[in-house]
């Protein structure tokens, strides 16, 4: 893990940051690499900026329990087991923030409001992404001659979600609870605090959500009917490949295929389009939950129906079971 040392570096897809964009870094206006062809190419990330945030505000209810363990990876695509020597939770408090995109771009936008910042921070964009959590332990001014000394906790986040009622200690503030698992390689550990501090986050970065797009834009023109559209004008194709997505997945039930992975992505057809899928964590991450959708669907109207299969799991000998139920990982 790389922690660039500015305040909470965090990268995030267009639609978890306000929607003002400066110049033209709107993507659907700019990413001439989603252009679709009959055999389009995942759009390459160096072209497509990540935009990251520096933000800094306070920390409240910061709580670590000394637990050492081993924890598995995630199904976050890339995520790695590790060793951990403590779980941490706090609440923290935005207070201002920019948004900026990473090497070879060079934009940066303020976000105005902390309900705005709060709202990003609570993305899914980096479920199981390591964090450095800064926190001052000594106390200087302008005119003495002393280091600022700081406590600084590495951790993988498990939970970031808004604070629920009750939880916050600043009342009328936009809060963000978060929890996770600190790194066995943390050599200055922040304490317990239960008050109010100033504190500092940094976060590992992830790929924009113009990827996503340019995957379902690929998508719409790699399956029949082939639907291209204007740069200046994607979203009806993001829209069509979304669904042709699923009628993929729809097919593949009534033909009751196994279901392809990214580790057995299957032929033809269904092999190319996996190849887009499993190109970017968020669209695998929304085929996983089309296939859960779909499979709910499926089953529940043969159940009505009073029908029976191994695709949803209610006949068939356990190896049709185990290959074919399509609830496995719902």
């Amino acid at each position: 893990m790389l922690l660039k040392l500015a305040p909470l570096l965090v990268a995030l897809p267009t639609s978890a940051l306000p929607a003002e964009t400066v110049h033209d870094i709107n993507p659907t206006a700019r990413s001439t690499t989603f252009a679709p062809k009959p055999n389009p190419p995942v759009p390459d990330v160096v072209d497509d900026p990540a935009w990251l945030i520096a933000t800094s505000g306070f920390c409240s209810n910061l709580n670590v329990v000394m637990k050492e363990r081993d924890v598995e990876a995630s199904e976050t695509e890339g995520d790695t087991a590790a060793h951990f020597m403590a779980d941490i939770e706090f609440n923290y408090y935005p207070q201002t923030a920019v948004k900026f995109t990473d090497f070879p771009h060079h934009l940066a936008k303020t976000i105005e409001g902390d309900a705005a910042e709060a709202d990003a921070l609570v993305s899914s964009a980096w479920d199981h992404k390591n964090i450095a959590l800064l926190e001052p332990t000594s106390t200087c001014s302008s005119d003495q001659q002393a280091d600022q000394a700081w406590g600084i906790s590495v951790f993988k986040v498990e939970e970031h979600r808004h604070c629920m009622d009750g939880e916050t200690a600043w009342e009328g503030h936009p809060c963000v609870h978060y929890s996770g698992y600190v790194s066995a390689a943390t050599s200055n550990f922040v304490n317990v605090n239960e008050g109010r501090f100033v504190c500092q986050l940094f976060v590992d970065s992830i790929v924009d959500e113009a990827i996503e797009a340019g995957v379902y834009v690929a998508l719409a023109a790699l399956i029949e009917p082939h639907k291209t559209c204007d740069l200046w004008n994607l979203e009806p194709c993001v829209t069509d490949g979304k669904n042709k997505m699923k009628d993929v997945i729809r097919k593949l039930q009534d033909e009751v295929r196994q279901l392809p992975t990214c580790d057995k992505r299957g032929e033809g057809l269904v092999k190319s389009v996996m190849d887009l899928v499993c190109s970017v964590d968020s669209v695998l991450d929304q085929w996983k939950n089309a296939v859960c959708d779909v499979c709910h669907s499926y089953c529940d109207r043969e159940a009505r129906e009073g029908g029976k299969s191994a695709r949803c799991g209610t006949a068939g000998n356990a190896f049709e079971r185990e290959s074919l139920d399509c609830h496995i990982g719902c």
